[in-house]
């Protein structure tokens, strides 16, 4: 048996396993919840004044550090359904980022009913695990 032919005969088994997961349906639950991003200013006005903890990141797009820390709080997200989590650009939403005084990125800000309870500077995901376990409870 010549090397093409095997090659050639490898193609159909793996064109067949192919087509076998094209037609396989996949499901997502919809028990996961993720940080949804600011759309406008009204959007993070209408979600920092909820009655229960909103968790804000301001981030940029260039920042390294934010980029190491957006995968954990979707993770966080999902743990903690007492709270909700937003992300803000404060390269798009300057006014925002200054409104907060956020002077260094990542800086993520806990809020209920408007009023700021806690800030961490940093990609300390400990940190806010253990914030939102002290605020959910009271």
């Amino acid at each position: 048996m010549n090397s093409f032919y095997r090659f050639s005969r490898g193609l159909r088994s793996f064109n067949h396993v192919k087509t076998g997961l094209a037609h396989r349906t996949f499901q997502t639950s919809s028990v996961m919840k993720q940080v949804q991003h600011v759309k406008s200013l009204e959007d993070y006005a209408q979600r920092v004044n909820a009655d229960k903890v909103t968790v804000v990141d301001f981030y940029a797009d260039w920042c390294g550090p934010c980029k190491f820390l957006s995968p954990l709080l979707e993770k966080l997200s999902n743990s903690h359904s007492k709270s909700s989590f937003i992300a803000v650009d404060a390269d798009k939403y300057t006014e925002l980022a200054q409104k907060n005084e956020v002077y260094a990125l990542p800086t993520v800000v806990l809020f209920k009913k408007g009023q700021e309870l806690d800030r961490i500077v940093g990609a300390d995901i400990r940190a806010i695990n253990g914030l939102l376990a002290k605020y959910e409870t009271s």
